[in-house]
């Protein structure tokens, strides 16, 4: 798990079937918060911080410009997994140049294209 290896973990689930399942399974990972929240209400650290997930396809773009254009926060980096489609062309047109130059900068496309158990291919960023 990302806990064993990370100083500290939050993690952001919307879903509350999920975050009990969360809580259970981290219950004694004393550097792991589960937080029940939107991802979009959210305030980023102001400390340093990777970001490791799995974003949904539907809110993909409003994900990657908060991250990436919130000079105030703490962002370093991200592994996400993400919709094909979304890696490879919609997410570079809904963004702005200069976002699409820090998602260059921040995250680089891997040939990893998973397709177990779904119609939707996806791309693992980095």
């Amino acid at each position: 798990m990302l806990n064993q290896k990370a100083k500290k973990v939050l993690a952001v689930e919307y879903d509350a079937k999920f975050v009990e399942v969360l809580k259970r399974k981290t219950a004694k990972q004393s550097n792991t918060m589960i937080i029940h929240q939107d991802i979009m209400k959210i305030r980023l650290p102001k400390e340093k911080f990777v970001v490791v997930s799995n974003i949904p396809y539907a809110i993909t773009t409003p994900i990657m410009k908060m991250l990436l254009s919130n000079p105030s926060s703490g962002f370093q980096r991200g592994v996400i997994i993400m919709e094909k489609g979304a890696a490879e062309s919609s997410l570079t047109r809904q963004l702005s140049n200069l976002i699409h130059v820090c998602i260059q900068d921040f995250f680089s496309m891997d040939k990893l294209l998973f397709r177990k158990n779904s119609r939707v291919a996806h791309n693992l960023q980095r």
